[in-house]
């Protein structure tokens, strides 16, 4: 059975806003108190806008690198997916699972020209290949099978989750 010590423990529940960038804070603060153990992030999440997610993967794979697990609790959809992928061991509840869909891009037009919307198609287009790529270099697939996975807004059981790479062992409880 999985132990989790709680001193190094950190959750993140719903989106990526300000109190996950004070779980974030207090992972790097916990990188330099326990630089040889293993620190754990707990993510229940549905996901969000994509620039926060990003953000905090890129965080997450410098800080702890080598030494973090990620666990999967109740669901990873969407961009929460990114954040489970920055732990180096990722683990997954029984019944938990994980969605991957295309990119979506929301914005309360009312009157925008040409080149804001070529901007905004931009942006879509630069998350999508940012987003295929994480997950295809750590689930170690192609990216031609992850497009497939989002285009078909995929979602994998724990089960699944590692059969496809994306987690390595399913939680005991």
């Amino acid at each position: 059975m999985l132990q989790i010590p709680r001193e190094r423990t950190f959750q993140i529940v719903g989106g990526i806003g300000d109190e996950a960038q004070k779980v974030i804070n207090q992972i790097a603060e916990a990188r330099d108190k326990y630089p040889d153990e293993w620190l754990n992030l707990m993510i229940c999440s549905g996901g969000g806008n994509a620039t926060p997610f990003f953000a905090a993967y890129d965080i997450l794979r410098g800080l702890s690198r080598d030494k973090l697990q990620t666990v999967c609790i109740g669901a990873c959809s969407s961009m929460a997916l990114i954040v489970f992928l920055a732990g180096e061991r990722r683990i997954i509840s029984p019944n938990a699972t994980i969605f991957i869909h295309e990119i979506t891009f929301s914005k309360n037009f009312q009157c925008v020209t040409y080149e804001v919307l070529r901007g905004y198609l931009d942006v879509l287009r630069l998350d999508t290949e940012m987003y295929r790529q994480i997950v295809a270099e750590r689930s170690r697939r192609k990216i031609e099978e992850v497009e497939g996975w989002m285009k078909k807004n995929q979602v994998f059981t724990a089960v699944e989750s590692i059969r496809h790479n994306l987690a390595h062992e399913v939680l005991s409880v």
